[in-house]
């Protein structure tokens, strides 16, 4: 007949207690684990081909009179969550024969909605002054911003980055865009107002099949994975 030691016993009588059930409830064990993040970029579609040699078709989104400070509004959709917002960057046009000069002062605001549609009153996160120190030179330019404070989104969020269609003296802000691309649905507005209650407006409404996604990105980092060390 086989015995066991006592030092054996006396680990399988400890196992038995620590699996039985306290007065104060069972016992419970956990593992540690760490969120791992990956540093990632948001952008609409096929947007970064916008204004280059791939795009047959580039355009320029241009306040008409009477739209000067109105608001181009971009959503942009993390694929996981939480996202961690860290850099703003658009690309910003000068051609002077169309009165766009890049340094034109203008702001960038930042909002989360809960809808693919931008609130007609958002809860406006952060305004940013635009880059004012691009080349003379014609042509589109990469303004970037960089936010000393990061901002969430959570599961379900929509971030929208949007930008002030302003005029100064005789130049303005005019955005990039390439009309051949299939525009994303739903994802780049219009205010028809330079505040709020904003009156938004999808882009392809105005452009129709001509229509495509405004070059707006958003750098930061995004969930990966789990990691049980």
């Amino acid at each position: 007949m086989y015995k066991k030691t006592p030092i054996v016993l006396t680990l399988a009588l400890a196992f038995v207690a620590l699996a039985l059930p306290t007065e104060a409830g069972a016992l419970t064990f956990s593992r540690k684990k760490i969120a791992v993040y990956q540093n990632v970029r948001l952008e609409n579609n096929l947007a970064e081909s916008a204004w280059d040699i791939h795009c047959p078709d580039p355009r320029m989104l241009i306040p008409a009179p009477g739209e000067y400070g109105h608001w181009s509004s971009v959503r942009l959709t993390p694929e996981r969550y939480p996202f961690i917002l860290q850099t703003i960057a658009y690309d910003i046009i000068t051609d002077y024969d169309m009165d766009c000069d890049a340094n034109t002062p203008h702001e960038v605001a930042v909002f989360i909605g809960n809808s693919m549609i931008p609130d007609a009153v958002p809860e406006f996160l952060g305004f940013f002054d635009g880059p004012s120190d691009h080349p003379a030179t014609e042509g589109p330019h990469r303004a970037i911003i960089r936010l000393d404070d990061s901002i969430e989104l959570l599961q379900g969020e929509y971030l929208f980055i949007s930008i002030e269609m302003a005029r100064e003296d005789n130049n303005m802000v005019c955005l990039t865009f390439c009309g051949s691309l299939d525009v994303t649905p739903g994802a780049n507005y219009w205010s028809n107002s330079t505040d709020t209650p904003y009156d938004w407006q999808a882009l392809e409404e105005f452009f129709g099949s001509h229509a495509g996604d405004v070059r707006v990105m958003a750098y930061g980092r995004q969930f990966a994975f789990w990691y049980y060390p």
